[in-house]
């Protein structure tokens, strides 16, 4: 996999993130692992797919976003600490990937500024774990999947968080960018009064790969998920930014109507500079 165009305006988005006190700055990470069917060039400016990500389901007993996907991060711990340190920070105390233990793990960049519904600037950090890839000697594609997952879910078990995790599982981005049974409808609504769509995603469980479970007695409530059936719910936040990441590594068009631009930093500048009680200058 090639290098993706993340750091477009960096200077600026970090600038913006920075200006946020320190109770409104985030940053997740975005896990990028090409399927061990791709083709060996890993070339993926033809549109072909072949790559996923990793999303964790929340808890149930969280306030926030119960049940619902999510990358795994948080909030920053200090002024000190930058996007990376702080999304590397989350996902281990989330579901205990440390990048040491990753093979073939590197930085691809990170992604302009989102604002969230309560008003976190977060910034998405992708990297991509490329050594994860079975021998050419597995008999099919599907066992050189299980083996993947398998090897991914021994970076993570068994330090996935009860009180925050259910489950981690790879989504499929070429499905993102497609209008299929998985997607929900995208919904035109203003942001701040700038136009927006929010794309939602339904998401059968049969359809993707749980790499590994929180442990939990099954049947209590860190357990369930928000679903319809066995359905996991991928929208909000979330859902913007897994569609930007689709456009940005599998440089596809998507068959649904989506905004020009990724990210959110115009929405995020604009927030902050109408709030005079912060004094630091953007």
């Amino acid at each position: 996999m090639t290098n993706t165009p993340l750091d477009v305006a960096e200077e600026t988005s970090r600038a913006i993130w920075r200006s946020f006190p320190l109770n409104k700055r985030a940053a997740v990470l975005v896990l990028v692992i090409p399927s061990p069917d791709r083709e060996s060039d890993n070339n993926h400016s033809s549109g072909s797919g072949g790559f996923s990500t990793l999303l964790t389901t929340r808890a149930h007993t969280l306030k926030t976003s119960p049940g619902l996907a999510a990358f795994p991060g948080g909030k920053a711990d200090s002024l000190d600490e930058d996007e990376w340190q702080c999304a590397l920070r989350e996902a281990a105390e989330e579901i205990g990937f440390d990048p040491a233990n990753a093979p073939g793990f590197r930085r691809l960049g990170i992604m302009p500024c989102y604002l969230s519904y309560n008003d976190i600037a977060v910034r998405p950090c992708v990297a991509a774990i490329d050594g994860l890839a079975a021998p050419t000697s597995q008999p099919n594609a599907a066992a050189a999947k299980e083996l993947v997952a398998q090897r991914l879910g021994a970076l993570l078990a068994p330090a996935v968080h009860a009180d925050e995790v259910n489950f981690v599982f790879l989504l499929p981005l070429e499905r993102v960018l497609e209008c299929s049974a998985w997607y929900a409808g995208g919904t035109p609504m203003p942001v701040r009064r700038h136009p927006w769509i929010f794309h939602d995603y339904a998401v059968p469980a049969q359809g993707v790969v749980v790499v590994a479970r929180a442990s939990v007695p099954t049947g209590t409530a860190a357990t369930r998920t928000r679903s319809r059936g066995a359905t996991i719910i991928l929208q909000g936040l979330t859902g913007h930014i897994v569609s930007d990441v689709a456009r940005l590594v599998l440089d596809t068009p998507p068959e649904m109507e989506v905004l020009a631009h990724i990210g959110s930093n115009r929405i995020a500048r604009e927030y902050y500079q109408k709030k005079s009680d912060w004094k630091i200058p953007l």
